[in-house]
């Protein structure tokens, strides 16, 4: 029978059992900034050909990843868990202690 396992806590799971799909996007948070007509009359081609030129030979350019996806399965109890504290997060304060 073909199971699957939960990325949190490793329960297998049988292929008929409920399970959840958790799509994680992480992206680089531009300025918020207007467009303005500099934008669109820069060499970016130029720039981006003198910027290769200028790297030894064979390396790759120094470009930051703009952004980060990843698929999780979760069982039921880990989704409900991650519901509540979706980053993980300890609070500051017991909410129990006041």
């Amino acid at each position: 029978m073909l199971t699957c396992q939960c990325d949190l806590c490793g329960r297998q799971m049988e292929r008929d059992e409920s399970r959840y799909e958790m799509r994680v996007e992480v992206r680089l948070a531009n300025k918020d900034r207007a467009l303005v007509a500099d934008d669109f009359s820069a060499d970016n081609l130029g720039a981006v050909s003198r910027l290769l030129r200028g790297l030894p030979h064979g390396e790759p350019a120094p470009v930051e990843p703009a952004g980060h996806h990843a698929v999780f399965d979760l069982c039921p109890s880990c989704c409900r868990r991650w519901r509540r504290n979706p980053l993980g997060a300890r609070p500051a304060i017991d909410p129990r202690r006041g």
